[in-house]
Order: structure tokens, then sequence, then C-alpha cells
């Protein structure tokens, strides 16, 4: 259902199919404001759209017996001999971006992905904690503050450390400084988040403005809870990660708290935080690969705990770039950036209210109505595909037809 005023109704009929069709391919019509370019208008009047999607291939060219090499080729037969082929066979926008289909995204494999993120969760804080806290709590309540003894109070707290006594002094002492330094980032990191869940659910419960409190929530089943299911100080080099620093620049540029103040607070940060980042990522990296080596040729130690501090090595390190979140934002970017791929100031409000709106239908589909764990396994893993199902459709009855029209 699209909202526009009389005035702009009028105003987009008057432009002709000429630059309706040139609307429909660029998302760009001349004449009309960027908010009405995407739908969204003052005043309430309600105008019912036809949904149209292209028709499919030609009946004629499918066989049951054929294999997709073959029928690729008969496909690129028949585009070929057209002279403005239709290569967007099944793209067909939503443009109410599909929350009226919410209830269809249910499966109950949600609730085995649900448990294994709060599994991830539990395991990969319990792992932070049993590294680093024993290191923390010696470095500020150590006997004295020598090398020596801290090392003796290390090996009585089981870290590991055996191997050492085997090894030149100036890499134990190295290693010992990046344990501190990686140690200390994890914790306060970790303490950082979980504050931040509170405070995010403090407003959703709290605050007066739907878009916030609903953003909120979004925040912490899709960012923080992700998040803390794999993170470590190694995780903070997805900060300098080459395929994704730019758009990171773009959005603290565009989005930072300190943008209000002009370009150069936000540019300061950016380069500073990153420069930081890189250097105690690095060194996470190499202390907890340390770690988790050491501590799988320490023989007094259980053969579970050993592989499973290999594991969340592993686990930390594969998931330093959150690959879900990347692919959300490429849908998101597909639908808004527009043709320049490039998201402008109006095309990040409508994203970011898109995904506020999801987080309300769910709300009110699921919560409202009593089914609660439901809601809260929908809000934990909502994913890509879930956003290409409800904003992708499909006219099933369209295509049927298309296809009986076909000679």
């Amino acid at each position: 259902m699209r909202v526009e005023s009389a005035e702009s109704r009028r105003r987009y009929e008057g432009l002709g199919t000429e630059s309706t069709t040139t609307y429909r391919r660029s998302g760009r019509p001349k004449g009309l404001r960027h908010s009405e370019k995407l739908g969204f208008y003052a005043e309430h009047e309600s105008l019912e759209v036809t949904r149209r999607c292209p028709r499919l291939l030609p009946h004629s060219l499918v066989d049951t017996n054929t294999n997709v090499r073959d029928l690729s080729e008969k496909a690129y037969t028949a585009l070929e001999a057209q002279l403005h082929p239709n290569f967007l066979n099944k793209v067909c926008l939503d443009e109410h971006g599909g929350i009226d289909r919410i209830g269809e995204l249910w499966e109950i494999e949600r609730v085995l992905w649900f448990v294994v993120l709060l599994v991830s969760v539990v395991f990969n804080v319990g792992q932070i904690l049993v590294m680093d806290w024993p290191v923390i709590r010696l470095t500020f309540w150590s006997s004295t503050h020598s090398e020596k003894s801290f090392e003796q109070d290390a090996a009585k707290e089981n870290l590991g450390l055996d191997i050492f006594e085997h090894m030149d002094p100036v890499f134990r002492k190295q290693f010992f400084t990046l344990l501190v330094i990686s140690g200390h980032f994890e914790i306060l990191f970790l303490l950082g988040y979980c504050l931040q869940i509170v405070y995010e659910m403090c407003l959703f419960m709290r605050i007066n403005s739907e878009f916030r409190a609903y953003s909120a929530i979004t925040t912490v089943f899709q960012v923080l809870l992700p998040e803390l299911s794999t993170f470590s100080s190694v995780a903070l080099l997805k900060a300098v990660h080459p395929i994704l620093i730019f758009q990171d620049y773009e959005d603290v540029m565009r989005e930072s708290v300190f943008s209000i103040w002009g370009s150069m607070p936000p540019r300061l940060w950016f380069f500073v935080t990153r420069a930081v980042f890189a250097v105690v990522g690095l060194s996470a990296f190499a202390t907890k690969m340390l770690y988790a080596s050491f501590t799988l040729l320490t023989p007094r130690f259980n053969p579970f705990f050993r592989w499973a501090c290999v594991a969340a090595f592993l686990n930390q390190s594969l998931f330093v770039v959150k690959f879900e979140r990347v692919l959300q934002d490429r849908v998101f970017l597909l639908i808004y950036g527009g043709g320049d791929a490039e998201y402008q100031d109006e095309e990040r409000a409508l994203r970011n209210a898109y995904r506020c709106r999801l987080a309300k239908q769910i709300w009110q589909e699921l919560w409202d109505r009593g089914e609660r764990m439901k809601a809260l396994i929908m809000l934990g893993t909502l994913n890509h595909y879930d956003l290409q199902r409800l904003l992708i459709i499909e006219d099933d009855h369209l295509h049927n037809v298309d296809r009986m029209e076909d000679p």
C-alpha cells in the first residue's frame, strides 16, 4: 500500500509513460523529491498498487529431461534474439517490504539456530573469562611486580605455560606483554557489550519513541548477541579489512555521533581507532595462536579442555568478519543504494526505518499475541535469506498465465 497525497499522485501521473518507465528502471524520476521517489509522502491517502512480475522463460524451452547447462544455452539463444532481453526474470520487488508476510518466515529449524546462537555466546564468553581473567588478576594482585614472580603465579593459575621453561626469556617477556594487552581489551569490550545490552533493553522498555525502541531491540538481537558469540581481540581486525574499511568509513562519517561537529572529528576518530584496532588485533592473533598451541602441548590439562581452547580460537578466527551481517548489508545496498551503489542520507534513513519496522511487525504478530519465545527466536535468527523472501515476491498466478500464453 503506497501512501501519498493527491497532489503528489497527480505530479507522478503527469510524468507520462516514458518517465514512469525511467522511474521503474533507475528509481530516480525527474521532477520528484527524494522522499517521493521512494514512495513516502506527507499526507495519508491510500493508493492500491498492482504488483507486476515479469514472465518466466517460455514453457516450450523447459524440458524435464534438460539439464541446467542445456537450458542455459536455450535461454541464451532465446534472449539473444530479442532487442531488449529481460534477464531479471524473477526480480519483482515488494514495495511494502513484505512486512505483511512475516508470519510466512517461521520454521521450526529456527529454534535450533537460536539455541546454537545462545550456546555460542556462553561458550565464547566462558573461554574469554577462563583465559583472560587470571591474567588480569595477576596483573593487579600479583605478590610482587617482578617478571619471575609473575611467571610463577601464572603457572599456579594453570595458564598452560609449562613449555616456557625451555624458551628464551626475551620471548617469554614479549608473550606476557601481548597476553596482558589483549586480555585487558577483551575484558573491557566484553563488559562494554554487556552494558550496552542492558542499556538497549532499558531503552526498549522505557523510551516513548517507537523508532528508537525497536532500533534498540534490533541492535540487541541482530548485532550484540552475534558479536558476543564469536568476539575476541582478534575480531578487531575486521575494522581494517580491506573490503569493509571503506564502508565503515562511510558509516562513521554519516552516522557517527561525532558527525554533528563537522567532518574532522569523525575522520580523526576513525583513523585513530583503526590504528589501535590493527595493533591490538594483530597482537591478539599471535597471542591466541601461541596460547592454543601451548595449551594443546601441555599434558597435565584435560584433553577436553585442550581441544576446547583450540576450537575457541578457531571459532574466533573464522568469524572475524560476520558474513551474515555483510550479506544483509549487501541486500540493503542493492535495494536502497540505487544505481550508484552508494547510500545517500535519505536512503540510509529508509533502510534504518525498514529494519525497525520489521522488528515492530515481529513483536506485534508474535509477542503481543502471547508467542513470546517465538518472537525472540525470530528476532535472533532473521537473516539475509529472510530479507530476500520479504523484499522479492513471485506472483505464481501471473507466471502461470504467461506460460499458458507462450506458443
